[in-house]
């Protein structure tokens, strides 16, 4: 199966990159022009960066202290303004027991018809997906397949891994015989919201209410059609 988001490539470069490397030759000339230095470096480290397709592949024991590290740090920056600051800023006290929760749920993922997958940018785990069946046993609709998570680390936003994590995700639901999927996101959480709108999701009205943190707050239900 070819690996979701990899770009086709021309002697082992990919084609995306000639593109890239061709925006870092005419900013080059700006560098020499323009008075903002740091601004101009910033923006060549995102072209450089965003050359490089990321590479989707099934979770492994060893990735769970990076998804771990990861889950943390895109609630905190993705959840700032939805969730208390103080619930987020005491997520990274427990990582060495995430740690362990990831491990467990690696090991147990395929036993129980579930996949879990980590994207890859320069051989760093730089977001995670997990999916499967969906979860609501009190649903007497048809079988349905249900992304669980799809989580990116801030520092990897905006460089395809998330949607290069739904692609694969996707594709394995579709294989696994499924007509449609679905997905919960908090109410509140726009930017995911966009997201999963720009990739084909539609809110089908379904919703229900999430604790965490002490508080609650509403998600609603996307949905998306796979055959």
């Amino acid at each position: 199966m070819p690996v979701a988001g990899r770009a086709s490539v021309s002697g082992g470069v990919p084609a995306r990159a000639y593109v890239a490397m061709a925006a870092v030759y005419e900013h080059m000339f700006d560098l020499q022009r323009g008075p903002n230095l740091p601004g101009m470096l910033e923006r060549l480290a995102v072209m450089a960066r965003s050359a490089i397709a990321p590479l989707v592949r099934q979770a492994e024991v060893a990735d769970a202290a990076a998804i771990a590290t990861s889950h943390v740090r895109s609630w905190q920056a993705g959840y700032a303004n939805v969730i208390s600051s103080e619930f987020l800023r005491s997520l990274g006290m427990g990582l060495p027991l995430r740690t362990l929760h990831w491990q467990t749920l690696i090991l147990g993922a395929e036993a129980q018809g579930e996949f879990m997958l980590v994207g890859e940018v320069d051989g760093e785990v730089a977001g995670w997906l997990s999916g499967g069946a969906y979860r609501d046993a009190g649903s007497d609709e048809s079988p349905l397949g249900e992304v669980y998570a799809c989580y990116v680390d801030p520092t990897h936003w905006r460089q395809g891994v998330g949607s290069a994590l739904m692609a694969d995700a996707l594709e394995r639901l579709t294989r696994a015989g499924y007509p449609q999927a679905v997905l919960w996101v908090l109410a509140d959480n726009l930017r995911a919201r966009a997201f999963y709108e720009h990739l084909g999701w539609l809110a089908d009205g379904a919703r229900k209410m999430y604790e965490v943190g002490g508080e609650r707050h509403p998600e609603v239900r996307y949905r998306r059609r796979l055959s």
